[in-house]
């Protein structure tokens, strides 16, 4: 047999790869396009930021493999009747890395920064407030109808990360609890 087949078969027939017995801990080397400038998705709109981020935070909406906007911070998304407010019930027992659990505040928090600060706020510019009804319940008022804002808050090119309410305040691009 030629020398090629016999390696391709003992590689075929050594070890299973890394990835068929995960295991927690050890190191995660990877690449990117560019330069990564930050570790807070409110404050950078390039896209190795995003695809680092991504790992780190999640919001409210995600999209589905057909792209169709679903849950995922929150448990259920709704519009009222008349298109002026969107509701987000929020999974309870959701929780940060610091360890506390996600709620209310904390979703109010973010959408308020990143209406402030992000590169993208244009997004959230039909938002006029972002109400706590209970500690698992947001209501976002708008000044219009915004009938594709949830579609375009499950976008993975948006990044509205939730983070802690105490991260809220930070200045963007230094988020401390990173």
């Amino acid at each position: 047999l030629p020398a090629g087949i016999i390696a391709l078969a003992a590689v075929v027939g050594a070890a299973p790869p890394a990835w068929a017995d995960p295991r927690p801990g050890g190191t995660l080397t990877m690449a990117e396009a560019g330069n990564i400038n930050t570790l807070d998705p409110h404050f950078s709109g390039s896209g190795q930021t995003r695809n680092v981020a991504t790992n780190i935070y999640e919001g409210l909406l995600a999209l589905d493999e057909n792209a169709n906007a679903i849950p995922d911070l929150a448990e259920a998304v709704s519009y009222a009747p008349d298109g002026m407010s969107v509701t987000f019930r929020l999974r309870h027992g959701v929780k940060f890395h610091n360890g506390a659990e996600m709620q209310a505040a904390d979703v109010v928090a973010s959408l308020e920064r990143y209406k402030r600060l992000a590169p993208n706020k244009a997004l959230l510019q039909p938002m006029l407030s972002v109400d706590v009804v209970d500690p698992y319940t947001v209501v976002l008022r708008l000044s219009r109808k915004a009938p594709t804002l949830v579609e375009e808050m499950a976008s993975p090119a948006t990044l509205l990360g939730i983070m802690p309410a105490a991260d809220g305040a930070t200045a963007g691009g230094h988020n401390s609890n990173i």
